[in-house]
């Protein structure tokens, strides 16, 4: 595995951080994909329990199904989060000054 595609100096992997809500849809090569997996392995988690599970799913139709799943079960959870809360809400103040 070539891990020096991985290195990048410490701020700059804190500041240039970003959020992404679109992917293109370009396929991913299988040695990116074996590196990142190697990564994630690795990488420190809560109590070194090791509880991570990955899945890669490359073929566009079975993503499709397990989003349509994904989606269902996240609504279905938030249905049911709803019907346990016994506390409404409350909005936020502004903070004052």
């Amino acid at each position: 595995m070539d891990r020096d595609r991985l290195t990048m100096p410490l701020g700059e992997a804190i500041f240039t951080q970003r959020s992404s809500r679109k992917l293109k849809a370009d396929p991913i090569p299988e040695a990116d994909l074996r590196l990142l997996l190697e990564a994630a392995v690795k990488a420190p988690n809560g109590g070194n329990h090791q509880m991570g599970r990955f899945l890669v799913v490359t073929d566009r139709a079975k993503i499709r199904e397990f989003g349509a799943l994904y989606r269902e079960a996240w609504w279905a959870k938030r249905k049911d989060d709803r019907r346990g809360r016994r506390t409404t809400a409350r909005p936020c103040s502004s903070p004052t000054r």
